[in-house]
């Protein structure tokens, strides 16, 4: 028998990690585009957006997309000292290079757990 505690830290750690994980697109994103930031001002910034996401999609659920998005450009323009264009562009490719993270990560795990679903998960 799993013990719940266990598991439920075991949660938290994988969590933490795949937060980390996916801080560091952001972060070099911005270095690439000129912008001025650390790892902790990424690490604060990803929080605060994470946090300003589940509020405005729990309230505007319709409109929430739109809204983040003008707010997540909004946001590294403020805290990256980044212009519109440039906001705009790590915005969106912070987006499309955690979605391939994410791709490949669940293509490693899907491979890890059924190995007959390789030949499905390499046809992309």
């Amino acid at each position: 028998m799993v013990d719940l505690a266990s598991f439920g830290v075991a949660a938290l750690l994988v969590l933490l990690v795949m937060f980390l994980v996916m801080v560091f697109p952001l972060y070099f994103l911005v270095k690439v585009f000129g912008g001025k930031t650390s790892i902790s001002k990424a690490i604060f910034v990803k929080l605060a957006t994470a946090f300003i996401g589940f509020a405005v999609l729990f309230s505007a659920y319709k409109i929430g997309p739109v809204v983040l998005a003008i707010a997540f450009i909004v946001i590294y323009m403020i805290a990256f000292k980044l212009g519109i264009i440039r906001a705009f562009l790590v915005w969106l490719l912070e987006g499309t290079v955690m979605a391939v993270m994410i791709f490949l990560l669940l293509a490693i795990g899907i491979s890890a757990l059924a190995p007959e679903l390789n030949n499905i998960v390499s046809l992309f």
